[in-house]
């Protein structure tokens, strides 16, 4: 078992996600009960509704989600795995309740890709400046397989990182890359790899694929 300081909230909340996506559900519900007498209730439940929904047990994972919603109804990590679980068994109106903010994602859950681009894009022209919302519009705009917007979006994350840095993460870097790629015969010569500031390509095909990483981010 990785060693954690057990006064430490973060860091067992990190120590049952790391048991959560190692699939040692048993270790991230000890975890999940620890946390219950050291914090608020909110950590406890969400691990519970996580490492549930993880090991297909979608009924425990609401149960829990909703715990944890009742404790803290506006945190969007837990929310997130309140939603995610109500999409699993395809309640997609459930899902879209759970919170404001995170109705874009419900939406491409349930295959209305054109709307959960609009939604996320309307989010951000209200808040052009949250690099949250920018990298969410990126996420699910690819996911969408409206990669001329996912491009657009990573670039201008990009564009406001310190050189080098990655975009938002290993995975949004590589999904940049991977917008970046030019199609088949294109005559564009951008490089593949991400790096900060504008481009000079200009080739309609550049970034547009047909074949995206992940259905669902």
């Amino acid at each position: 078992m990785p060693e954690v300081d057990p006064l430490s909230v973060i860091a067992r909340l990190n120590q049952a996600n790391y048991f959560v996506v190692t699939q040692q559900s048993q270790e991230a519900h000890k975890v999940a009960d620890g946390l219950l007498p050291q914090s608020s209730a909110w950590a406890s439940y969400w691990k519970h509704a996580d490492a549930a929904e993880h090991t297909g047990n979608i009924a425990d994972g609401i149960e829990w989600g909703l715990k944890a919603y009742t404790e803290n109804p506006n945190d969007l990590a837990s929310n997130f795995t309140l939603m995610n679980s109500f999409n699993l068994i395809s309640e997609h109106a459930e899902a879209r309740r759970v919170s404001d903010s995170l109705i874009a994602f419900a939406e491409l859950a349930a295959g209305n890709n054109e709307e959960a681009v609009r939604q996320i894009s309307a989010r951000l022209q209200a808040d052009p400046e949250n690099l949250t919302l920018i990298l969410d519009t990126d996420n699910i705009a690819h996911a969408a397989r409206q990669f001329d917007i996912a491009l657009r979006n990573y670039e201008e994350y990009a564009r406001r990182q310190p050189a080098g840095r990655p975009v938002g993460g290993p995975y949004q870097t590589l999904l940049l890359a991977w917008n970046r790629r030019p199609a088949p015969g294109s005559l564009c010569r951008k490089p593949a790899m991400p790096s900060t500031g504008s481009s000079d390509c200009r080739s309609p095909h550049c970034g547009r694929q047909q074949h995206s990483l992940h259905n669902y981010l």
